[in-house]
């Protein structure tokens, strides 16, 4: 199997930093390739790296998930993902819980009992992961696995990274899930494997979902606060203006060729504002403005008042 590697270069120190998915994913217990890495994205000051990762079933469902790395630790960590069950270790040292990563997928996911470091991810397309148990000694967790009526117990090793078929000598702990109101259980974008991204400084990025754009709050180093933006289905491209003050992001239109144009506000409360129609949309240097397509190049203003043409339609022979 080829491993994908990032390479990320220091200009200041000449430093050459590999990261490859090995390293990120120390344990792995997936059922098809480790995973494929979608728009990557350093923040600001160069010390975390944020990317798309997206893992194959072995029917070729994928499922994806917002990633995030400490350049210096290589510590990762799974930000986004709906959590369904959560089960802490009996010696309190892990976290076992269900995530849905997409609409018809579901993962298995072993972490420290701080949530904040990925040891294990287990998943399977179409299936519903449910019933989690550890042994009393933390070695093991069963599950049950539901597909079309049918259910099949699992056991693994957080440990060994293994898929057992059976132990029957395993002694079981029924354990407390953890409380409805614990951090891990905050509503999270679910992502696809083209779902933008980006930063909006250090301590804040914004992404991208299935069901609209999200903002991500950083209270400490690898817990995020999650804010819903927009509500929408049909998000596509998600820009950040150089000032770091608004968002820009397109949506399907009747026509084929061309999309809604939003502009929102990102450091106050405040709806998103229509600019217009049209594609290949982007801000001017200066954050100012909103430069697009539509029979010729138009600019717009951010609060959608004022737009003018820029040239008239250019025809390509």
């Amino acid at each position: 199997m080829s491993l994908a590697r990032i390479y990320i270069i220091s200009t200041m120190a000449l430093v050459l930093v590999t990261l490859s998915l090995t390293q990120m994913f120390p344990v792995s217990a997936t059922t098809g390739e480790l995973g494929v890495i979608h728009n990557f994205t350093l923040s600001p000051d160069a010390r975390k790296l944020l990317f798309v990762s997206e893992r194959f079933d072995g029917e070729g469902r994928s499922f994806a998930d917002a990633m995030l790395v400490d350049i210096a630790t290589k510590k990762v960590t799974g930000l986004t993902g709906e959590i369904r069950e959560a089960i802490p270790s009996p010696d309190e040292k892990l976290i076992a819980y269900v995530k849905r990563d997409t609409y018809y997928g579901y993962s298995l996911i072993i972490s420290t009992a701080d949530g904040n470091e990925i040891r294990l991810r287990y998943h399977i397309a179409l299936h519903y992961l449910h019933q989690l148990r550890w042994s009393q000694d933390s070695k093991y967790l069963s599950f049950v696995s539901a597909r079309g009526g049918q259910e099949r117990a699992v056991i693994i090793s957080p440990q060994l990274g293994l898929v057992l078929d059976e132990l029957a000598a395993i002694q079981w702990r029924e354990t407390m899930p953890l409380l409805p109101t614990h951090p891990l259980y905050q509503d999270k974008p679910i992502l696809r494997a083209n779902s933008t991204v980006i930063w909006g400084d250090n301590e804040t990025i914004y992404v991208g979902a299935v069901d609209g754009i999200w903002q991500g709050e950083f209270v400490e180093s690898f817990v995020i606060h999650w804010h819903h933006l927009v509500e929408a289905g049909d998000i596509n491209t998600l820009i950040m203006a150089p000032t770091g003050t608004h968002l820009l992001y397109t949506r399907d239109s009747d026509v084929f060729w061309a999309s809604w144009i939003w502009v929102l506000p990102v450091d106050d409360v405040a709806e998103p504002i229509r600019i217009g129609q049209g594609s290949n949309t982007q801000f001017t240097p200066d954050g100012r403005h909103v430069l697009y397509s539509y029979l010729g190049l138009r600019m717009a203003s951010l609060d959608g008042k004022s737009s003018r043409q820029l040239t008239g339609q250019i025809s390509v022979p």
